[in-house]
This record gives structure tokens, C-alpha cells and sequence, in this order.
């Protein structure tokens, strides 16, 4: 092989490489992740809640999680414990159970981190959202029917 077509080759290759970097994949889609905060959202009523939780995939694929659920006005708390975490970019996707007595013992919320500091718009939340079956909650994204989301009052989201 000639010098040129090894420096050319070389020249490809590198060019290859870089290109491929800047490709818009999801680097959350199968790795580790992390999705976690504590904030104030009203959904579409006066009642403020107050959500709180932590949620995590490792890079072998598990996914565990904690949270606190509380509305200021019926005074109801409930404890989340958190089975799955799907995250694309800035938005993470969350489900889980809620205490086997309540009469929708699942639940799921989706949260998106909007970036930090004053010149940032607010993060944004779906809320908790209880339903009688579970949910897988990688298949959210894909649903015909999205949450709506809200501008939360007080706290932080952060989603990596």
C-alpha cells in the first residue's frame, strides 16, 4: 500500500469517526441513567403537590427508585416506589407502585428537565398519575395519548 492511500485511509477513517459522533442517538436509551428532584406542580387544579423522588438504571439494565407524593389540600401522602426508568434527552419517563391499598396501585409521571439557572425555562411535570394495572414505562413514549405537562412553581428536575 502506498503512503498516500494510508494517510487517505487514515483521513477516512477519522472523518467516519467524527461523523458518527455527532449522529442524534439517545445516550440514555439502554445505559445508566439517573432521573431525580423534588418540586411543586398544580395539574390543572388549585391543589399544589408536592413530589419528591430519586430514580436509577445501571448499566446492566436495573431499576429502582424511591418518592414522596404529597397534595396540600386533601392532606394525602403516599409513598412511590419506583420499578422503571426510561429516559431520552431531557425527559424521563417513571413508573411504579404505589401502597397495594390504594385503589390504583400503579402509577407512572413523566418529568423533563428544562437545564438549570435563572435563564432557564421551568422544569415541567406530568403529575402522578394512578392507574389499576401496571406500566411498563418505556412504552409511554410510544403512547397515542401524551400527559400533559406543567410548568412546576418550585424545586428542580434533573435528568442524565
Amino acid at each position: 500500500m502506498s503512503k498516500i492511500n494510508a494517510i487517505s485511509g487514515s483521513i477516512l477513517a477519522t472523518a467516519i469517526a467524527f461523523v458518527s459522533l455527532l449522529s442524534p442517538v439517545s445516550v440514555h436509551a439502554g445505559g445508566a441513567a439517573l432521573a431525580q428532584g423534588g418540586f411543586q406542580v398544580r395539574t390543572g387544579s388549585p391543589a399544589l403537590r408536592t413530589i419528591e423522588f430519586t430514580a436509577t438504571r445501571d448499566a446492566q439494565g436495573n431499576q429502582r427508585g424511591q418518592g414522596q407524593f404529597f397534595n396540600h389540600v386533601s392532606g394525602l401522602t403516599r409513598h412511590l416506589v419506583i420499578d422503571c426508568l426510561h429516559v431520552e434527552d431531557n425527559v424521563a419517563y417513571i413508573s411504579g407502585t404505589l401502597p397495594p391499598d390504594d385503589p390504583n396501585p400503579y402509577f407512572f409521571m413523566v418529568v423533563k428537565d428544562n437545564g438549570q439557572g435563572a435563564q432557564s425555562d421551568p422544569d415541567e411535570a406530568s403529575g402522578l398519575w394512578g392507574e389499576r394495572d401496571p406500566i411498563d414505562c418505556s412504552e409511554i413514549p410510544e403512547w397515542d395519548w401524551v400527559p400533559p405537562m406543567y410548568p412546576i412553581e418550585g424545586g428542580n428536575i434533573q435528568v442524565r
